[in-house]
């Protein structure tokens, strides 16, 4: 008898091959909302990527969505570079002929380069646990740009001005102030040795040249 019956339940077990999932899924990038399924999608490391589903149930059974994951694939081997984080989320029910919107949010650091894009749903089906694939998506994956007005650039600007400073005012210290003290000495010294005095170079005890004419005693000449 017990026999008998696991036998009609296997008969009643689906066989996916043969009547294979009907679930359709479509998705957009949020962030990208012009860029379709035919095009690469430009992204950034350090952005988050909110993937928007539209799921219908096609099928006969009920559809219950249980976590959601996927990867990033090698765009000419298909194979997976990077693992997409699986979140569990509170069981999607689709019942057949219904349609539901929920979404996928994306965390990105990724070595730079091509990529494909493919999302997974963990679904139960018919009491089977599955794993549904939707569309897949080209994407390229580069460094965000930085803006000159970038706060960490800012921060870095600053202290790389402030260390410049620093070691200016240290070379200084060390070197700069008694340089310039010694050049300053040489010059004096060289001034008062090029203006000699009036009255050394005339033999007198004072400089006559500013006097009048008439206070100025001539020296006469003895026959």
């Amino acid at each position: 008898m017990a026999a008998a019956a696991a036998a009609a339940s296997d008969e009643e077990r689906r066989d996916f091959s043969v009547n294979p999932v009907k679930f359709e899924v479509e998705y957009v990038i949020k962030e990208r909302p012009d860029d379709t399924a035919n095009d690469v999608v430009d992204l950034f490391n350090e952005e988050s990527i909110t993937l928007a589903y539209t799921a219908t149930n096609h099928d006969e059974s009920q559809i219950v969505i249980l976590g959601i994951g996927g990867a990033f694939r090698d765009p000419n081997t298909n194979e997976i570079l990077t693992n997409i984080t699986a979140s569990s989320v509170d069981p999607i029910v689709f019942s057949p002929g219904q349609s539901q919107k929920f979404s996928q949010v994306i965390n990105l650091n990724l070595l730079t380069g091509s990529y494909i894009l493919t999302p997974n749903f963990y679904v139960s089906i018919d009491d089977e646990f599955m794993i549904i694939e939707p569309r897949s998506q080209l994407a390229t994956v580069s460094d965000l740009p930085i803006s000159l007005f970038n706060p960490k650039l800012l921060f870095l600007e600053l202290v790389l001005l402030a260390s410049f400073a620093g070691l200016g005012y240290l070379g200084y210290e060390l070197f700069g102030k008694s340089y310039f003290k010694k050049v300053s000495s040489v010059t004096k010294s060289t001034e008062k040795a090029s203006y000699p005095s009036a009255a050394a170079s005339t033999g007198k005890a004072y400089d006559s040249s500013w006097l009048p004419e008439g206070h100025v005693k001539k020296t006469k000449k003895k026959n």
